[in-house]
């Protein structure tokens, strides 16, 4: 009986592949269940989409007959020959804070062992926190332009001479008010808590994680309110009251849902990519009020007065890469 030596080499050295690729298996799952009996430091990076609500107003201190730039003043032309309204803008539209931002976080993640429950389904806790940092700056939170020329008798119907809105301008001329009031998000920053939701399915590599932050937010914001006078023969003269109100911050509480996959694991760690959305809800006083004075003396235009609030709800979501250390 002749013996076949190459079959059975063959099924030799597959038997032994197959033991070696199950003890690899096997110290991988019990490496795995080492790992998350430790302490593990984390370190997070990625993009975000952050929106915010934004308002403002502007206030000229200075009464005129007939004057008033704020929106819809011109819808009761009848009304206006009988009130003395002020130079003011008040709730024109802006711009929300729509960006995308920088963002880099730690996270510190618990043995899973710390919580007293059945292993199956026992969420691991962490804490975490974090910084971001907008991409773009300078958001519109009042943008407003009126121009006042030798037609506003007729668009108004009340038998007033454009002079009568325009500070030191004659009848036959013409005047523009403007209003800007800007919003510029220094940093955004979150310390907080949370939990690691292992899903059963597919070598449990997906994740939820619910987690709730302290929110902070610095700003700052500067705004402008303009006069430009049109007299023949004479180059325009603009009056500008400008001021800012130097660093501001808001505080609130946010809570958010992470989805989290696991993609890549070696000796010394894992890799993890995240996509996740938070809301928050700010909580102290979110208006910022200030006011400046006219260099330029001008008749009935000398100061103003500044509001901007930003909105108390604010969204973000966000997706990146994280990098996790075996353990501590």
């Amino acid at each position: 009986m002749r013996t076949n030596f190459a079959g059975s080499g063959w099924r030799n050295a597959t038997i032994g592949i197959a033991s070696l690729a199950l003890g690899l298996g096997l110290t991988s799952a019990a490496s795995a269940a080492e790992d998350d009996d430790r302490w593990a430091l984390a370190v997070r990076g990625g993009l975000g989409i952050h929106l915010q609500g934004l308002d403002g107003s502007v206030q000229g201190s200075d009464l005129l007959p007939f004057i008033r730039t704020s929106p819809g003043f011109v819808d009761n032309p009848a009304t206006a020959a009988n009130e003395g309204f002020d130079v003011s803008v008040q709730n024109a539209p802006g711009d929300s804070a729509q960006t995308i931002e920088f963002r880099l976080g730690l996270r510190l993640y618990a043995p899973e062992d710390l919580l007293p429950l059945p292993e199956r389904g026992r969420p691991r806790l962490f804490v975490q926190a974090g910084i971001e940092k907008p991409l773009d700056e300078g958001f519109v939170a009042l943008r407003y332009d009126r121009n006042f020329d030798s037609g506003v008798n007729a668009l108004y119907g009340t038998g007033r001479t454009v002079g009568e809105f325009c500070p030191e301008v004659p009848p036959t001329q013409a005047c523009g008010y403007a209003a800007r009031v800007n919003y510029d998000i220094l940093l955004n920053w979150s310390v907080g808590f949370g939990a690691d939701f292992t899903l059963p399915v597919w070598q449990d590599q997906f994740h939820l994680v619910p987690f709730v932050e302290y929110f902070g937010q610095a700003f700052e914001t500067d705004a402008a309110f303009s006069l430009t006078l049109t007299q023949s023969l004479q180059s325009d003269a603009r009056r500008v009251i400008k001021s800012s109100s130097g660093p501001e911050y808001l505080h609130g509480i946010s809570a958010g849902l992470g989805y989290e996959v696991d993609v890549y694991e070696n000796d010394y760690g894992n890799i993890r990519i995240f996509l996740e959305s938070r809301a928050t809800w700010i909580l102290n006083d979110r208006e910022i009020r200030y006011g400046a004075v006219n260099p330029t003396p001008t008749t009935n235009f000398s100061t103003a007065d500044f509001m901007v609030r930003p909105s108390g709800f604010i969204v973000t979501t966000a997706f990146g890469l994280e990098f996790r250390w075996k353990g501590l």
